[in-house]
């Protein structure tokens, strides 16, 4: 099947939106607040793998499909912000001894660990991923504006850091931006294409990423995102999400339940002394509006 994940960041003055269009198979998904200065281990199935071992440093909110631990995407306390998608040309690492984590707890380490893009860039390749099921790459944005893609080519880590263009879809990001200067904005003639491949929709959130120029916040600005979203879905994509980069707040939709619902993570004690702060909320609750009181 061909998975059309998309995502994009609006790179205002001042106040940064981060999008994405998820594509899959499965309807069911929570949104879970995850406390800081928690310990934890990573879940490793292969013999010889060594499993990572932290202390949460920053609170997150996270989107989970596979349970907890598990995110596809998320935001933290400090503004940083991590979305995952598909890619079919991923080799992963052969066997080493680094500390291993897979490919969902990837996102929830980095939310866990640290507050800048810069920080997940010096860091990442003192672990391994080893996959349980998905072929992925990531793009990691966070409260400036600064943003970076992380893939796995030919069993080798590739970072892409800073970025020319803030968005990813299910290409490598090197084939993407060869595709965009094709295109009229971006040193070629080609019209912007209305396709559903991933080439096509990385050259739609390109140009809905640098349309955006507001310099101050208003509820627009989310709308314009959704706006973007809707215009790089595909006929199966199942949600999307918003997350304000900094401000710490996330919009969503799912098909589902079409209402456009918003968490606020300064709503959330984010210690871990109460083990009722461990709270989630199903992602297809039918309320719209704020929901961060709705969570159990």
């Amino acid at each position: 099947p061909a998975y059309s994940c998309s995502t994009f960041l609006l790179n205002g003055c001042e106040d940064k939106f981060m999008a994405k269009s998820y594509d899959w198979d499965q309807l069911h998904a929570n949104v879970l607040i995850n406390p800081r200065n928690l310990a934890k281990q990573s879940l490793v199935i292969t013999p010889g793998d060594q499993p990572a071992q932290w202390i949460s440093q920053y609170g997150s909110l996270t989107f989970n499909q596979h349970g907890r631990e598990l995110p596809l995407g998320g935001i933290n306390e400090a503004g940083l912000a991590i979305e995952i998608m598909w890619l079919d040309t991923s080799v992963y690492p052969a066997q080493d001894n680094r500390p291993v984590v897979n490919e969902a707890q990837w996102i929830q380490y980095q939310l866990d660990n640290f507050a800048r893009v810069a920080d997940v860039v010096a860091h990442a390749d003192s672990l391994r991923v080893n996959p349980i099921v998905a072929q992925v790459h990531y793009l990691v944005c966070d409260k400036t504006g600064d943003c970076s893609t992380f893939e796995y080519i030919e069993g080798k880590l590739v970072i892409h850091h800073p970025l020319k263009i803030n968005a990813l879809t299910n290409s490598t990001y090197d084939d993407s931006i060869s595709f965009l200067r094709k295109h009229d904005g971006f040193g070629g003639l080609l019209p912007e294409p209305k396709g559903s491949s991933s080439l096509e929709r990385f050259v739609r959130a390109s140009n809905h990423s640098l349309d955006y120029g507001t310099c101050t916040f208003t509820p627009e600005s989310v709308a314009y995102a959704f706006q973007g979203l809707t215009r790089v879905a595909s006929p199966t994509s199942i949600f999307n999400i918003v997350y304000e980069v900094g401000g710490g707040r996330a919009h969503f939709r799912t098909r589902l339940a079409s209402q456009i619902k918003t968490v606020d993570l300064s709503e959330f004690d984010l210690s871990c002394k109460n083990p009722d702060n461990l709270r989630s909320l199903d992602m297809n609750t039918v309320t719209g509006g704020e929901v961060s009181a709705q969570f159990k």
